[in-house]
């Protein structure tokens, strides 16, 4: 059957071969059931121009992971994916160094930018976003010597502005939090949407997200309303406690 998009992209952290302690984290043999699904796992740039459905995966942040362990899973795979660096990050306990993220790129793997400092862009002014936004971008493309076109807003936040801003300086695939699937061409004009992969889910749990069906959607639309108004009234810590409560009731 013929799934109801044409992209549907998903947002990983580390990939850990014992059981992880963070919620956003998830074991090898959950991310084997992504790379095992009938639909294909592009970068961004390269889902954007395959002309059927597709699984856009993404990864946040830099870690390790990246390099020890998808890297090699992908290219055995032929599959390939989007790495969201935070410059400020490289080198630091856990992270990949430049010559891995590197690596990554001329292995034929998208480098997009996370921001350089990883900030709540919901809380700083326009002069910040656009240091954050700018130097991030630049900082990778001197590293790796090619265009960074794809950015992830830290925590899945933006501000008013800040999506526009990040068109104007050059990024071509921005995305957030928020869930949902991608039709069509008109991608320029949002915030893309991303669906979380983590720790309590099942492979079954997996296979639903990566399938994007009808019911899927109308729980991701339930789940993102409570999201947001948890995001306003707790502390970060509260949220991803509950969060991590819901995802498992939904």
């Amino acid at each position: 059957m013929e799934p109801p998009f044409k992209r549907n992209a998903i947002v990983l952290h580390k990939i850990l071969k014992e059981t992880p302690r963070a919620f956003e984290d998830i074991e090898l043999e959950r991310f084997k059931t992504i790379l095992n699904h009938r639909l294909p796992c592009l970068s961004a740039p390269l889902a954007f121009k395959y002309n059927k459905p597709s699984l856009i995966a993404t990864f946040d942040d830099g870690h390790n992971s990246d390099i020890e362990i998808v890297l090699p899973l992908l290219l055995e795979r032929k599959a390939s994916a989007s790495f969201f660096i935070v410059p400020s990050f490289v080198g630091s306990h856990g992270f990949m160094r430049w010559n891995d993220i590197i690596k990554l790129a001329e292995s034929g793997m998208d480098i997009g930018s996370h921001s350089f400092s990883h900030l709540d862009f919901r809380k700083v002014d326009y002069n910040r976003i656009y240091l954050e936004l700018n130097d991030s971008k630049k900082i990778i493309e001197d590293k790796i010597g090619k265009p960074v076109i794809s950015f992830s807003f830290p925590y899945g936040f933006s501000s008013k502005n800040a999506h526009k801003i990040a068109k104007e300086i050059g990024y071509r695939y921005v995305f957030g939090s928020q869930h949902g699937v991608i039709n069509g061409s008109n991608f320029s004009e949002k915030i893309l949407p991303r669906n979380s992969i983590n720790r309590s889910m099942s492979n079954k749990r997996i296979n639903k997200v990566l399938d994007g069906r009808l019911v899927t959607l109308y729980l991701w639309q339930l789940e993102d309303f409570i999201k947001d108004l948890l995001k306003l009234i707790l502390p970060q810590k509260i949220y991803f406690l509950l969060r991590s409560i819901i995802s498992k009731g939904l």
